[in-house]
């Protein structure tokens, strides 16, 4: 259920950057990516990670595990999510849609490579993987923000043709 969560969230931010028609702050835009790489990066020196993955693990068989994987997934991402939704880089309309693609891809990723989603268990010993930088994980989700893109963009293009009467 998470990895669909994700994965509709990420297609719909495609969408909406497609169908919407956005302005980027270039110089504000370089700012917010710089300030986005600072606090991430202080941000996974100052997070307990280990600690992090022992109460995803506890939460395996807990009614509310997936629930809890989703704000583990959003408290990991904040040193992006908070420049991406609150500088002025673009417009309103544009950092919702780039926000909610933040959200879908960290919820994918937290879906896919955290603990019980995918395990690997020597002698009744879990081993790991660990999972991927989240970083990692919005970049594998640009094909299907991509996906959504092409279909909004499309979609803008068709509203603003001219009707033939």
């Amino acid at each position: 259920m998470l990895k669909l969560i994700g994965l509709i969230a990420t297609v719909a931010a495609g969408f909406g950057l497609g169908r919407a028609t956005f302005k980027v702050h270039v110089r504000m835009a370089i700012l917010t990516a710089f300030l986005a790489a600072v606090v991430q990066a202080s941000l996974k020196i100052a997070l307990p990670h280990g600690a992090i993955e022992q109460f995803a693990q506890s939460q395996l068989y807990s009614a509310s595990g997936q629930f809890v994987l989703m704000a583990l997934a959003i408290i990991e991402t904040t040193g992006l999510l908070f420049p991406v939704a609150l500088m002025p880089w673009a417009g309103a309309s544009t950092r919702a849609w780039a926000t909610l693609y933040v959200l879908g891809a960290a919820v994918l990723a937290a879906a896919t490579y955290y603990f019980p989603f995918d395990v690997v268990i020597v002698n009744g010993e879990v081993i790991g993987p660990k999972h991927a930088p989240y970083e990692l994980g919005l970049v594998f989700c640009l094909p299907f923000g991509a996906l959504g893109y092409l279909v909004g963009y499309l979609k803008r293009r068709q509203r603003a043709r001219p009707r033939a009467a």
